[in-house]
């Protein structure tokens, strides 16, 4: 019975993650390259949670793969992955059109100087409205890093995500692919 929860809510995170990767830039100024970063940081603190939730959100919305890895720490070799898991989202049917995918309820905990884990949920957010709906209810785990004052999310946070795209397309190897790009072992379960 847990395995069973456990798929139903990756299939749900998957169909919020094949949106995702569809790429828009978000709606009304939530778009990375409409909103102003914030301000660079020495190390992490309290006010950390504004660069992570920035991050996150740039990754979430950016259109393509090589928009998308500049938030994501060392991975500028997912670029041609990112696009390989998103054309086989669309062709799979899994990807609303006009509709983004974006972090909401953002908690980050400092790990180090330079290093953070965060919670978040995730939210539909219609591009051209600016409407949002309910958080998913989701709320995953992530992992951040403090790179020349700017945090980047982890490689792992991008291949769980990917991973679970995997779980609903027969057959898809991305997030294993993932894994093994980034030289991060691949789960067994």
């Amino acid at each position: 019975m847990r395995k069973s929860l456990a798929v139903l809510a990756a299939v749900g995170l998957v169909a919020t993650m094949a949106v995702a990767f569809s790429g828009p830039a978000g709606a009304k100024g939530t778009s990375p390259t409409t909103t102003k970063p914030p301000p660079k940081e020495s190390k992490c603190s309290s006010s950390s949670v504004k660069g992570i939730k920035y991050s996150m959100n740039g990754f979430l919305t950016a259109k393509g793969g090589t928009a998308k890895v500049v938030y994501i720490n060392k991975g500028a070799n997912l670029a041609s992955l990112m696009d390989q898991t998103f054309a086989a989202a669309a062709q799979a049917g899994l990807i609303k059109t006009g509709v983004d995918s974006v972090p909401t309820g953002v908690q980050a905990k400092c790990t180090g100087k330079t290093t953070a884990t965060f919670t978040y949920d995730l939210q539909m957010k219609d591009e051209t409205t600016g409407t949002t709906g309910a958080p998913l209810g989701l709320h995953n785990a992530g992992g951040a890093v403090l790179v020349k004052g700017r945090w980047q999310i982890t490689p792992q946070t991008v291949c769980d995500l990917t991973n679970l795209i995997g779980m609903t397309l027969p057959g898809a190897t991305f997030g294993t692919q993932c894994y093994q790009l980034s030289g991060l072992p691949v789960p067994t379960s």
